[in-house]
């Protein structure tokens, strides 16, 4: 009988399992072009994402876990969303994971606006690129050469904000600096 008894309870404990709610999903627009996000002791580039059914903004320290978006494509997403049980001390209560990729469209020719960090872009006499994400961009020799002087001058570069075009479907990057 003992036997008989823990088989009951295995099945009970397995049913009980089977039971429990599972976590919640929710349905994310993922934008094509980066946002900047503040975790508190940094500043840097991240993906941009909107609730669907709430239309909330978010932007997550760790991303969503097995999604990796490229710049120039938007998204829609289901993800699921768990809590974490003991968080680093720096890292989120919740965690985002990717249920399903539900569309991917290409943005050839986008325009977008972009904060631009220092410590976050390179250029050189050709061009240059976001850092973190290696998100080329091209300039003219004139454009560059300015650009190089503002991102050195720490004073100016608080505010310094920078229009980008994406190219063709079949060649979205490099982006072309259109100004800023």
């Amino acid at each position: 009988m003992p036997s008989l008894r823990l088989s009951l309870a295995g099945l009970s404990l397995f049913v009980l399992a089977g039971c429990a709610e599972p976590n919640p999903t929710e349905i994310w627009d993922v934008r094509a072009i980066p946002a900047v996000c503040d975790n508190g002791s940094s500043i840097y580039y991240c993906a941009s994402y909107d609730v669907v059914d709430t239309n909330e903004h978010v932007t997550t320290y760790e991303g969503v876990g097995g999604f990796h978006p490229q710049w120039g494509h938007s998204y829609r997403i289901e993800v699921e969303r768990s809590e974490v049980a003991d968080p680093p001390l720096d890292g989120s209560t919740i965690r985002y994971d990717l249920v399903e990729v539900l569309s991917d469209e290409v943005e050839p020719g986008l325009e977008f606006t972009l904060e631009l960090l220092s410590d976050w872009v390179s250029v050189d006499d050709e061009g240059g690129h976001l850092q973190g994400f290696e998100y080329p961009f091209t300039c003219t020799p004139e454009q560059c050469t300015e650009l190089a002087a503002l991102l050195a001058d720490q004073a100016t570069n608080q505010d310094l904000e920078a229009t980008f075009r994406l190219g063709p479907a079949t060649q979205l990057f490099p982006a072309e600096l259109v100004g800023f």
